[in-house]
This record gives structure tokens, sequence and C-alpha cells, in this order.
């Protein structure tokens, strides 16, 4: 099927590749058709594109790859309702914020996106564990040097 795109203009996706995210992201409730795109430029992000809406579009990582000791433990309602009985048939994202020094971009480890990878439902959960918030540092601080005077 082809889709439009304001960052790649139009593209053809396979339908059996389309993400059916309910009840929608946080503050995207009405949207729930998204399909992953892959970059050139750089494998370890990709995008997030909405099917519905070309504008709609989120940079996403897969927070292991940057947080290896990272894990999200499903409440069994949210496991039910994507499906998921077998652990490794979940994937697991988080979006990142872009600003404008790249040096500061952010994911959001408290509010994983969970996808079920066989059936291609996911869902936004907010996670209830104190060591997650919504801006982890995905670069390392840089070093700022200090004289004595």
């Amino acid at each position: 099927m082809r889709i439009q795109t304001t960052r790649f203009g139009p593209l053809d996706v396979e339908a059996s590749s389309i993400l059916r995210i309910h009840p929608g992201l946080l503050g995207f409730e009405t949207r729930h058709r998204y399909v992953l795109l892959q970059t050139e430029e750089n494998p370890l992000f990709q995008w997030l594109q909405c099917v519905d809406d070309p504008a709609l579009a989120f940079v996403v990582v897969d927070p292991v790859r940057w947080f290896p000791d990272y894990e999200v433990i499903l409440r069994n309602e949210d496991a039910a309702a994507l499906g998921i009985e077998d652990p490794d048939d979940a994937g697991i994202l988080a979006i990142v914020t872009l600003p404008a020094r790249l040096e500061e971009m952010t994911a959001n480890l408290l509010g994983p996106i969970v996808v079920n990878v066989r059936t291609r439902r996911a869902k936004q959960v907010v996670l209830d564990d104190p060591r997650y918030h919504t801006r982890h540092r995905l670069l390392p601080q840089p070093l700022t040097a200090t004289c004595a005077a």
C-alpha cells in the first residue's frame, strides 16, 4: 500500500508491516496505524511513521541497545491486551527527543511502546519503576574542563 509522509514523500509499505497502537500514543490517542522506517544514515534509529497523518512521525530506538539492563515488566492486563504470552513475542521501542543540540537527545524509558512482534499490535505503557523517567540521555555527558587559577 502507498502512504504519504512529510519527511520521506510517498512510500510503498506492506500492509502486514503496519503496527496497530491502541489506544494510541499518549497525546495522539486518535492515531492508531504506524509503520517503522529504517534510514540508511543511522541503523540505531528508526522512524515510527503514522500511516494516517503524513506529518506525524517519531524517532524511536531499541532501548536495550543503549541501556543493556533496561527491563519492561508488563502488567497482566497489558500483556493480555497485546496477546503476549511469551516474552520473546515482545519488542520494545523508546521514543527519542531530538533537541537542537544532538548530544542532549534523550529516550523515554518510562513510557515504552511494547509491540507484539507476531500480531503487530502495540501499546504505549507507563511503567511503575522508579529507575526510569522520560528523559534518559542517550549519549554520555560531555566532560567539562576546569582550570585552577
